[in-house]
This record gives C-alpha cells, sequence and structure tokens, in this order.
C-alpha cells in the first residue's frame, strides 16, 4: 500500500491571549470543567478586564481534570491505539502520546479555563517523560500533532463541529480524526491553509497520517494502525503471540531441520559405509586384479620357459634324432657299402666259382665226360 501525498499543516504556534479568549468564548463549550456556557463567557469577560492580581496561577504539575471515558468499549479502543503506538515506536523517544489526558493552552497560564482533554493525542519533536497533564506553557508552546476523538451519543456533536474548530483554529493540530466505536463511523482531516480538509480514503478505507507517518483504518469494528505497506501495526500481546507462532514454526522447523540433518548423516553414514565398502571390494578386486595379473604374468613366464625349455628339448632331440638318422644312415650306408661288397665278392666268387665250373667242365668234356652227367 503506498501512502498518499503527504499533507502538511500549518507550524504550531502558541495563540495570542485575544485569539484564545475568543476562541474559548465564542466556540468552547464545557466539556468536563463544570460550568455552563454563560459561566464560560462570563469567566472570559472578566478575565478580560481583570488585573493580574486576579489570574489564578497553576502548579506546575497540574493534574488531568478529565472524567472517565464513556464505555469500555471507548475505553479498551483509546488503550489500543496507545499501545499499538508504543509498540511501533518503542525504539523512539522523541514523541508522547496520551489518552483522555487534559490539555492546558491558556496564555495566562490558568487551571479554570481554557482546557480539553482529547480522547486520544500525539505530540511529536518532545521528551517521552510521563506527565500529568499537557501544559502547552511548558511545552515550549506545542500542541498536538494529531487528535483522535471516540465518538458516542453524549459528544458527536461536539466533536464533529465545537473540537473541530478548535482544533483547526486554535490547536492548529495538522491531522484530526474520529472514530465511533459502536458505529464504526471513521473519518479524518488534514489542516490545510487554517481549515480541515477530509483525507482521501485508500480502497481499503484506510486514511494516511502523514504526522505518524501510519495509515489508520478499521480492522475487527476497531480503529488500529497500519504501516506505510499496509501491514497491521499489532499489540503487544498480538506481536508476543506472533513472535510465538514464528517460534513454534521455527522450532518446528529446526526439529524437521534435525530430522532432516540426523536422517542426512545417517544416510551419509550409510553411504560412507558403502563407499568404503566399495572401496575395500574395488581394493580387493584391485589385489585380486594384481595377483591375477602376476599370476598370468608368472604363468606367462613359466610358460615362456616351459615352451623354451619344450623348444630347447625338441631342439636337442631333433638333433639327437638327426645325429642319431645321420648315424644310421651312415651305418646303413655303411652297411649297404658292406653289403655291396659282399655282393661284389659274391658276385666274383660265384664268377670265380662259375669260371671253375667252365673250366671243370670243359675240363671233363676234354676228358669226354659230360659235366651235366656228374
Amino acid at each position: 500500500m503506498t501512502p498518499p501525498t503527504a499533507v502538511t499543516g500549518q507550524s504550531q504556534t502558541f495563540p495570542s491571549a485575544a485569539e484564545t479568549q475568543v476562541n474559548s468564548i465564542q466556540t468552547e463549550l464545557p466539556k468536563k470543567e463544570g460550568l455552563e456556557k454563560e459561566d464560560l463567557e462570563k469567566v472570559g469577560s472578566e478575565s478580560e478586564n481583570a488585573g493580574s492580581n486576579d489570574i489564578i496561577w497553576p502548579p506546575s504539575d497540574l493534574y488531568s481534570d478529565e472524567p472517565p471515558l464513556e464505555t469500555t468499549l471507548h475505553l479498551q479502543q483509546m488503550m489500543l491505539l496507545l499501545n499499538c503506538l508504543h509498540w511501533i515506536w518503542q525504539d523512539r523517544s522523541d514523541y508522547f502520546a496520551a489518552g483522555n489526558l487534559t490539555v492546558y493552552y491558556s496564555p495566562q497560564k490558568r487551571k479554570d479555563k481554557d482546557f480539553r482533554g482529547p480522547d486520544f493525542f500525539v505530540v511529536l519533536d518532545t521528551q517521552p517523560h510521563p506527565r500529568k497533564s499537557w501544559m502547552v506553557w511548558e511545552e515550549e508552546g506545542k500542541y498536538p500533532n494529531v487528535i483522535v476523538e471516540l465518538l458516542s451519543d453524549s459528544t458527536a456533536s461536539v466533536d464533529r463541529g465545537l473540537k473541530k474548530r478548535l482544533y483547526a483554529e486554535t490547536f492548529r493540530t495538522p491531522e484530526y480524526f474520529w472514530f465511533d466505536p459502536d458505529s464504526q463511523e471513521f473519518q479524518g482531516f488534514a489542516l490545510i491553509r487554517g481549515q480541515y480538509q477530509p483525507i482521501e480514503a485508500t480502497p481499503q478505507g484506510h486514511l494516511w497520517s502523514d504526522q505518524l507517518q501510519l495509515f489508520l483504518g478499521v480492522h475487527n469494528d476497531q480503529l488500529r494502525f497500519f504501516e506505510p505497506d499496509g501491514g497491521l501495526v499489532p499489540t503487544p500481546d498480538e506481536a508476543a503471540i506472533e513472535a510465538q507462532t514464528k517460534a513454534a514454526e521455527a522450532q518446528t522447523k529446526a526439529a524437521e531441520a534435525q530430522t532432516k540433518a540426523a536422517q542426512a548423516v545417517t544416510e551419509a553414514e550409510a553411504a560412507q559405509t558403502e563407499a568404503s565398502t566399495a572401496k575395500a571390494e574395488a581394493e580387493a578386486a584391485q589385489i585380486e586384479a594384481s595377483t591375477a595379473k602376476a599370476e598370468a604374468e608368472a604363468a606367462q613366464i613359466e610358460a615362456k620357459a616351459e615352451a623354451e625349455a619344450a623348444k630347447a628339448e625338441a631342439k636337442a632331440e631333433a638333433e639327437a634324432a638327426k645325429t642319431e638318422a645321420k648315424a644310421e644312415a651312415e651305418a646303413a650306408k655303411a652297411e649297404a657299402e658292406a653289403a655291396k661288397e659282399r655282393v661284389t665278392a659274391a658276385e666274383q666268387s660265384l664268377f670265380a666259382e662259375q669260371s671253375r665250373s667252365t673250366k671243370l667242365a670243359e675240363k671233363l668234356r676234354e676228358l669226354g665226360i659230360n659235366p651235366d652227367s656228374v
């Protein structure tokens, strides 16, 4: 919610004695003073002609002289505004807020005239210390910056008429609001060139207070303050409940986070265990692979050695077989040569024998003997 254009009230100045007397006599009806209008006019006219000896000088700690508010609704509403403003401005020390407290504004510092008790008012740029009443002459001539009147059947006409003129012409209060706790009637005015002009409401029905830098609006049948962004200004109890709710939510979230964290730790530990197991299995597999590699290398070396040995053995056997075969071949050759020689010798012997037989046959023939018959 965006605040409307600020309305700047006229500067507050202490009214002259003549202005105050005129305003007091002509416009102010008695509320709590116990004086009738005729008595008030008499007091006003006498005071104009009276000397300084007739002036009643009040003590500096003059007590407030306000009757109780009309109903408990009015009392609760006044306390609600005070509590909410004190809550949102708890870090500030430059304002004074009060309810049903008498504002004395007599230029002669009199306690028997020129006083009013707004149901709720705020003075800015002042000290926040407790006061028994608000005496303008004791407060550097400061009047309220904001006034809220709570309407009732007995005060509504005065609040809408006499007080509105008084607050505009004498107090020169920059902003004036009224609210009826029963009917929910709510209006606000900003002082512009000495006259109150209605403050334009937002779509939510809220009225912007340029003095307070807050909105005022009706919420759950009560007049409440709203921040510039539209957020409801809480009471201390509401703030405490909200804080407790947020604390409970935070505690719940913290418990959930703790549970999630514990679950995450458990999952992390499980993952770590699984990772450790996987690492151990990987290391075991690596060792097994290394062992298998070593065994394979050993087997390869052994196979190579066996192959070399077999090759050497085969070579040796081949060499031996070759040598044996060569020897056998040579032996066979020698035997063949011998056999050949024997054959040759046998052939020679046979030839010789044949030659002898032939010669013998010839001799037998020569002898006349048939060799075939022998």
